[in-house]
């Protein structure tokens, strides 16, 4: 494939010389120069780049101000350019990377490739030029590549582009890795086949929802709850849904350290939950939570008190060792100045036996985070140097959603951790010092909160691609049950709760039940609980009826990246009754999992409420255009016209033509039909192909103006593979069964580029 790089001239080199000849000198080697153009080619400002042997970059941008250089950027009143913006030139499809570097190993293979510049500046840029392309988002492999590509994918989704992403974690380069690491593993790779994209469109608006919640399925809850949430229930007066999210949170805690889960040898995830409850302060959520988990509590600070000595021993123990540690490395640099290599090989032989004798932590059961304590600091701290199983239960949600750790600086890390430990996965935590890094595995993590709805909705409104986009919100089980507030009159408390007694009792077995834990490391082993084949059916049978309503026109086709996690949170839900009843024994039973799944269905549906809009009663107009959407789906009709609907349209759409055209005209609006010379298309949940298009550089690109062409036939280049997006969130790739090969390298490019040199990128 031809190199489509485009070079500075000898002047803007000289100037980066000059510019950059005090990072020469000290030991800085020149490694890139980058010129940002005008869509024709003119250049408007440049980029050095060096780097030093030992990691340092230097990154300055300079412009031509009359008839000499500036350091600096010219001002950008539309919004900072792209970097290659002259390559656009007739190409409706295009990769878009965060760095020049990235990008340039993209264009060296002959493919159009645009850059913001780096992750700081996705903000700033102007993406006017991509409008109505077919753009490619291929982020760095680190945190800040993932906040890049949630910050640009609304953008351009909102801009009529149709964006593919891809988890740079499955492309197998390393950390902080980009396209030009994975190139150069892939010398000869096509990214566009090679990798695992995923469709991102705009979907169609559903028509309305139900506003009313319905009741808690509170006789699918096993006697042993049920009773305990009754009489709490009757005495406060709150929503039993509350109560119920609270006792199955309690019961979660003392759980998710002893057993995990597995549907299957593949399907296996830890019994963890996630719980929020959006409702008005003033429910009592945190005196629920008081009933519910005062045995965990009062098992904690029992053990705080015994192990009282133990943890001042430890204490000394540890103060000892890196005191000890502290006088070993002064006697290495001591020996170090004096040039002492058998002092220096002595001691650090001794080093080496003093780490391998560091104390191990001593780890005092502590299961709750302290309230509104949610920063990725504070999570991952307590996980990693306190006990290994930790729940976060909150009435002030709001700390959560509305407070520092919703900023979207945070959100996106702090998103990514949760993630992962719902998961059960591991990761590492960077600290400024390498030693202080960490790595996090083997621990477990529940939450239960609560926020007021007005609270979710700006959250979900400033964070949704960080949030929604990543999974994090569809990992909950959510709740919004009617309130009670005005309807609580005094009540007398009960001689006796022997339902919530022989409730604690059994949570306090639990939460005294040893971990199988490592002492040094706290990484936990759990045990492997499985599904009986009866409840293997029941399972199952949720899955396939959830996954079929997910589909376009479906029930929970608007929250599919929910409706894919509730089957899984089906299993956690039954094995956290099965560990109340069993324990770390046996195999779920039928029962169980026909319990589990109701309680999970009752979530799956308060989700739908809570994020599919729902408003007034649906006029004629879209009651008519719904019966039209579901008459076009059962018949399988993909491509028609209007005419044809007019001949076999449902009952009065046929006969009557006007009420027939504000259907069609309805559902154009939302997104379910698009209309093109005449011709009507029903959206496709399915499958979605990109148009055949390439991002190569061809003859067509050489030809073709500065605006975006729509003639795709001449030279249409590689035909893009077609994706399932049946299953959201799911990294795939359905490749065609055959892929017309990249062009051959094409010497006839625009003039201006071939004014420009093509050597080596060094300045």
């Amino acid at each position: 494939m031809a190199d489509i790089t485009i070079r500075a001239d000898d002047a803007a080199r000289i100037a980066a010389k000059g510019f950059a000849c005090g990072y020469l000198s000290k030991g800085f080697n020149a490694e890139g120069l980058h010129v940002y153009t005008l869509q024709d080619g003119a250049p408007i400002f440049w980029r050095f780049r060096c780097k030093h042997p030992d990691g340092r970059k230097e990154i300055r941008p300079f412009w031509q101000a009359g008839q000499g250089f500036k350091l600096g950027e010219p001002l950008h009143p539309n919004g900072r350019p792209l970097y290659n913006l002259a390559l656009l030139a007739g190409a409706d499809c295009v990769l878009l990377v965060e760095g020049e570097k990235a990008a340039d190993a993209c264009t060296k293979r002959g493919l159009v490739t645009l850059s913001t510049g780096g992750a700081s500046n996705a903000t700033s840029c102007n993406f006017t030029p991509l409008a109505g392309r077919a753009v490619y988002l291929w982020p760095d492999h680190d945190a800040a590549g993932t906040q890049w590509a949630c910050e640009l994918l609304p953008r351009l989704l909102g801009m009529g582009c149709t964006v593919w992403t891809i988890d740079p974690a499955s492309s197998g380069v390393p950390d902080k890795g980009d396209a030009f690491d994975w190139f150069a593993q892939h010398p000869d790779g096509n990214p566009f086949t090679d990798l695992d994209w995923e469709c991102q469109t705009l979907q169609p608006e559903l028509f309305e929802q139900d506003e009313q919640p319905a009741p808690y399925p509170l006789e699918a809850l096993p006697q042993q709850i049920r009773a305990a949430v009754g009489e709490v229930v009757d005495y406060l007066q709150c929503p039993p849904a509350l109560a119920a999210m609270s006792a199955l949170q309690a019961a979660a805690t003392v759980a998710q350290g002893l057993a995990d889960v597995a549907r299957d040898e593949k399907l296996i995830s830890p019994c963890s939950l996630f719980l929020l409850a959006v409702a008005d302060s003033g429910e009592r959520k945190t005196t629920v939570d008081g009933y519910f988990m005062k045995p965990i509590r009062n098992y904690a600070s029992a053990q705080a008190e015994v192990m009282q000595q133990e943890v001042r021993t430890a204490r000394a123990d540890r103060a000892k060792w890196a005191a000890e540690k502290a006088g070993i490395l002064k006697v290495i640099e001591a020996a170090g100045q004096k040039s002492d290599d058998e002092k220096m090989a002595e001691q650090h032989h001794r080093l080496r036996q003093h780490e391998a004798a560091e104390p191990a932590p001593l780890r005092v059961p502590r299961f709750e985070l302290g309230q509104g304590d949610f920063s990725f600091e504070s999570i991952t701290s307590h996980l990693h140097e306190g006990w290994p199983t930790a729940v976060i239960a909150s009435s002030e949600g709001g700390s959560f959603f509305g407070g520092r750790a919703a900023e979207n600086s945070g959100i996106t890390r702090l998103a990514a951790a949760l993630n992962v430990l719902w998961d059960s996965g591991s990761f590492t935590v960077d600290r400024k010092r390498a030693d202080d890094s960490y790595q996090l595995i083997g621990r477990r993590l529940s939450m239960s909160l609560m926020v007021q709805a007005p609270v979710l909705r700006d959250f979900m409104e400033r964070t949704e691609s960080a949030t929604r986009g990543s999974g994090l919100m569809a990992r909950f089980l959510m709740g919004n049950p009617s309130s009670t507030i005005g309807t609580r009159t005094y009540r007398e408390p009960p001689a006796s709760w022997p339902g919530l007694d022989a409730y604690h009792r059994r949570l306090a077995d639990l939460a005294a039940t040893p971990l199988n834990m490592d002492s040094a490391s706290g990484r936990l082993t759990t045990t492997l609980i499985h599904l009986n084949r009866e409840a293997k059916q029941v399972w199952t049978d949720y899955f396939d009826r959830i996954e079929a309503e997910s589909g376009g026109g479906g029930d929970y086709a608007a929250l599919c990246d929910v409706a894919a996690k509730s089957a899984d949170n089906a299993a956690r839900i039954a094995c956290v009754l099965h560990m109340l009843k069993h324990g770390a024994y046996g195999r779920i039973e039928a029962d169980t999992m026909q319990s589990a799944v109701a309680i999970a269905q009752w979530h799956l549906d308060e989700a739908r409420r809570l994020l599919v809009p729902a408003g007034k009663p649906l006029s004629q107009t879209e009651k008519d255009a719904k019966e039209l959407l579901h008459w076009l789906q059962g018949k399988g009709w993909k491509d028609f016209t209007r005419n044809k609907l007019g001949q076999y349209a449902p009952g009065q759409l046929r006969k009557d033509a006007n009420r027939r055209t504000a259907a069609i005209d309805e559902l154009l609006r939302r997104r379910w039909l698009t209309e093109s010379t005449g011709e009507l298309t029903l959206f496709q949940q399915a499958a979605v192909a990109v148009s055949a298009v390439s991002a190569v550089w061809t003859e067509a690109n050489s030809s073709a103006d500065s605006k975006n062409s729509t003639d795709s036939n001449s030279n249409p280049g590689k035909v893009m593979p077609q994706q399932d997006i049946s299953q959201p969130k799911l990294m795939f790739a359905q490749t065609v069964e055959a892929t017309p090969p990249l062009h051959e390298p094409i010497t006839d490019q625009l003039q201006w580029l071939a004014d420009l040199e093509a050597a080596s990128m060094e300045f």
